[in-house]
């Protein structure tokens, strides 16, 4: 009986240790589900119905040189915006000298944007005048130019900087546009000779130019990005995945624009079969004074030639 009683106990105390863990295991292995829904922000911006749209030459420390007239319109949607330059460019602008500021009031209707000084240390984005159509200007005509000097199709190169800011409590981008300086061996032509018949043949432009020489219009495309206010410039976190959260931090908007552009080149008319020396010269200045005419070589009867091509 003692010898029993011996096998027994460790038994017992086995079973109990052995009922013991199954029990805490059961409680260690408890799982508690919750179910829940996270929402974020969203930013959101569009071109704002009110405010001032302005476009202004300016220096490389900001000093204003001349206010050009643009005209907003709206585009498809309101992330979208045509600009129009009704007076067209200053002669200037294409020699690299100055950047075209483009403001653009900017309405913010969720999270707040992020304000952004554009970085003129870093090289700008590259974006392309498109010539769209040639124009020859004379006084009080000009001419749909279809088979203009090659030159004139050639697109204009332009740095796009950009930058974010807040004027007089309202949000702006800014669009900082700087004409790449001409190769030298791109020079643009110093005149042009045109006979009568040429230009006869040509169709009346339906606009009217305030200085004779050639004119093209020139189409862009460029875009404004706004950054939200806790964003890191450059950094991408890996939320949701990493498209998501960069969507999540970045708002584009999209600009068009159409201006003229004047290149100031010498037109020399000409009757058919006159020798070039005798046409009537207009400079880019439109028709010259009376000195002038004497340096250009253009007589009265020059005149009455230029009359009867519908020069004046």
């Amino acid at each position: 009986m003692r010898r029993q009683g011996g096998k027994l106990l460790p038994c017992a105390v086995l079973a109990l240790c052995l009922a013991a863990l199954g029990t805490g295991y059961a409680y260690w292995d408890g799982t508690l589900r919750v179910a829940g829904k996270l929402t974020t922000g969203q930013l959101d911006c569009a071109f704002a119905s009110e405010g001032t749209y302005r476009a202004e030459l300016v220096r490389d420390g900001g000093e204003v040189l001349a206010e050009i007239p643009m005209e907003a319109r709206a585009g498809e949607d309101e992330k979208s915006i045509a600009l129009v330059f009704p007076e067209g460019m200053p002669d200037d602008f294409l020699g690299g000298e100055s950047y075209l500021r483009i403001s653009c009031p900017i309405e913010e209707k969720g999270l707040k944007a992020k304000e952004q000084a554009a970085d003129f240390t870093v090289p700008g984005e590259e974006i392309l005048l498109t010539p769209e159509q040639v124009y020859l200007a004379l006084p009080d005509v000009a001419y749909d130019w279809d088979e203009p000097d090659a030159y004139f199709l050639e697109p204009q190169r332009l740095k796009v900087f950009r930058s974010v800011e807040r004027l007089e409590d309202a949000l702006y981008c800014c669009l900082y546009l700087l004409a790449e300086r001409e190769k030298p061996e791109a020079l643009m032509p110093e005149f042009i000779r045109v006979d009568e018949e040429s230009l006869m043949s040509m169709p009346l432009a339906e606009q009217l130019f305030p200085n004779s020489g050639v004119w093209v219009d020139y189409s862009f495309t460029s875009e404004l990005r706004i950054d939200q206010q806790t964003a890191v410039s450059g950094k991408r976190i890996s939320v949701f995945g990493a498209l998501t959260s960069y969507a999540y931090w970045t708002d584009r908007l999209h600009v068009k624009g159409s201006a003229a552009f004047r290149f100031p080149v010498a037109v020399q008319l000409l009757e058919a079969g006159e020798l070039p020396a005798d046409g009537a010269v207009i400079d880019d200045r439109a028709f010259a004074t009376g000195s002038n005419a004497r340096k250009n070589g253009k007589t009265e009867d020059n005149r009455k030639t230029a009359v009867r091509t519908g020069a004046l």
